[in-house]
């Protein structure tokens, strides 16, 4: 684990308690940012998920859902607050994480993954072809930038518009969705 990952594990591990306490996040914001991605029969990989926000709404969407995140808090939270019988959580580096999906979802976590570079290349190693990278926050890029400001090194770093975000991912995927208003989203098909 690199330097970075003790840092978020520790980090998140101390927050797990009180996280998301009053979280605004609904089944409607989600089916706003999200019913257009989703497919029934689809497995998914649910990055960075913390207590599992956004797994629930997945899995009862989805044939199966892989959850992961570096905070062993976080999952042992997750564990208790989302039970389905398609959903698998698991204490994990997406930089080594091995698998392959249909989609792959990075709610309110982007942020964390200073190594955008390496971030898309692990994606389309992920990927099924023709699969989608979904990158999406419940808030506009202002309000998540301003809350990551002066965190300590190795925790975030700040977001840019979808158009700027997708240049990493090119030319092995195709922009097919963004947003960057009120919410944010940056959704990204892999080619073939």
């Amino acid at each position: 684990m690199d330097k970075n990952a003790k840092i978020q594990r520790e980090f998140f591990n101390e927050l797990a308690p009180d996280w998301r306490k009053g979280y605004p996040a609904s089944e409607a914001v989600f089916n706003d940012l999200f019913s257009s991605f989703i497919l029934s029969g689809a497995t998914v990989l649910d990055v960075g998920c913390g207590t599992g926000v956004l797994t629930g709404y997945l899995a009862k969407r989805c044939r199966f859902v892989d959850a992961i995140d570096l905070s062993d808090k976080m999952i042992e939270r997750a564990k208790k607050e989302v039970c389905y019988p398609n959903v698998s959580f698991s204490v994990a580096d997406f930089y080594t994480f091995i698998g392959s999906y249909d989609f792959i979802f990075v709610f309110d976590a982007y942020p964390h993954f200073s190594d955008k570079e390496a971030f898309a290349k692990q994606a389309g190693r992920l990927l099924q072809p023709g699969g989608t990278l979904v990158i999406a926050f419940d808030e506009s890029r202002e309000k998540i930038d301003a809350h990551h400001h002066g965190m300590a090194d190795g925790l975030s770093v700040g977001l840019r518009s979808p158009r700027e975000e997708a240049e990493v991912f090119l030319p092995d995927f195709s922009v097919v969705g963004s947003r960057d208003d009120d919410k944010y989203l940056l959704a990204l098909r892999k080619r073939n």
